[in-house]
């Protein structure tokens, strides 16, 4: 059996400035027992807003009851969900033209559900910062939707089209969930629990959703109480219009989780631990490296480095092969008429030549040159100089 009840009444801020709740709800079961609803916030700063909040919410719901089948075809509910917005959206503009005012002061958020409870299944679609919260079979409570807001605060409504508009499927079986527009969004899913594991104040929507023992004859009593809740809820926490819409199916029992699942946040903790990612701690300044000594320059080299020195070696063989070329010089041209003193020492430094036998023809001469005669024989030996 599928339970409904609603709650929506003007925030302390609007009761003080004498203006209506701008917030609008609307519920209703479709072909073969689906459920269609929808919560809408018209923006505070536009006059006619409550209008448009409540044509957005009424055409939406109505669209999606007569169009989405039995069957949960993802892809075809998320396109009637789209067909949905766009009607609700034309219908807005619709009301401001007949009612002779400009289109802005008719702005409106939506958030719309749909839900089958043979299957189990939620679908959703997103415009603005209301909210949806589901309670899962397993026990788990999750934040379905993110509000769409610029980084100045300033909220996406539906007029900003399917660019922005959202539309998706909840992972898992859903036993209970939750319509909320921002002001009780935020107290059910404040911004210091989204950063942790489980982003939602459990403690605050089990009130609304672990309902299951809930009948048709008590359902009045629910609704009473959670009416009297909101009222009483702190101005200083909860100023803005407030309206619920939980829609609880009993035939889902949700298990049980333990015990320190359901505790309330730790929010003294939760509020350090949010300014050390605001205001981080500043750091120690870094020592200063020293800078590192140049390496020193080598000593010059001393100028003998740069000379040409000579190979002992080198010279004594030299020295050798020229003694050679000049012993032999001398000892080939001398004339056959030079003192018997210096041609006996040449011949005594000269191999003997053999015997000629008779008759043999003459030998080449040894340079195939004429030999001088204009060298005088007494002229000292000297080495060549080098070349």
């Amino acid at each position: 059996m599928i339970i409904n009840y609603s709650n929506s009444m003007a925030g302390p801020y609007h009761i003080d400035k004498g203006l209506p709740c701008q917030d609008s709800r609307c519920f209703k079961e479709g072909k073969d027992g689906i459920v269609i609803a929808a919560v809408a916030d018209g923006l505070g700063s536009m006059k006619f807003s409550e209008i448009g909040s409540k044509v957005a919410c009424e055409t939406a719901v109505e669209y999606c009851a007569s169009h989405i089948e039995a069957e949960p075809d993802a892809d075809a509910i998320k396109k009637h969900m789209n067909n949905a917005f766009v009607e609700a959206y034309r219908a807005v503009l619709v009301r401001a033209d007949d009612d002779g005012n400009s289109r802005d002061e008719y702005d409106t958020t939506l958030c719309l559900a749909a839900y089958f409870p043979k299957q189990k299944k939620l679908f959703y679609g997103q415009s603005g910062d209301s909210g949806l919260v589901a309670l899962l079979e397993d026990g788990r409570y999750i934040r379905v939707t993110d509000q769409q807001r610029d980084e100045d605060g300033c909220v996406y409504p539906l007029c900003f089209g399917p660019e922005m508009w959202v539309f998706g499927q909840v992972d898992g079986s859903v036993a209970s969930f939750m319509l909320m527009t921002d002001g009780v969004f935020e107290q059910v899913c404040p911004a210091l629990l989204h950063r942790e594991e489980t982003d939602v104040n459990v403690r605050l929507a089990r009130m609304f959703l672990d309902r299951s023992e809930v009948t048709a004859e008590t359902v009045g009593q629910l609704e009473a109480a959670s009416q009297k809740f909101l009222e009483n809820y702190p101005r200083k926490l909860l100023d803005d219009d407030k309206t619920v819409l939980t829609v609880i199916n009993t035939d889902v029992k949700p298990a049980v989780r333990e015990e320190a699942y359901y505790k309330a946040p730790d929010w003294e903790k939760l509020r350090e631990k949010a300014k050390q990612i605001i205001y981080p701690p500043e750091e120690p300044p870094k020592p200063v490296p020293k800078p590192e000594k140049p390496a020193p320059e080598p000593p010059p080299k001393p100028e003998t480095e740069n000379l040409c020195l000579i190979d002992l070696r080198d010279l004594k063989e030299g020295i050798g092969r020229i003694w050679e070329r000049c012993t032999g010089f001398f000892s080939f041209r001398s004339p056959p008429d030079s003192r018997s003193d210096r041609t006996s020492a040449v011949k005594s430094r000269s191999p003997t030549p053999a015997p000629k036998e008779a008759g043999s023809p003459k030998g080449p001469e040894p340079s195939g040159k004429t030999a001088r005669t204009d060298i005088p024989g007494d002229i000292p030996r000297k080495p060549f100089p080098r070349t």
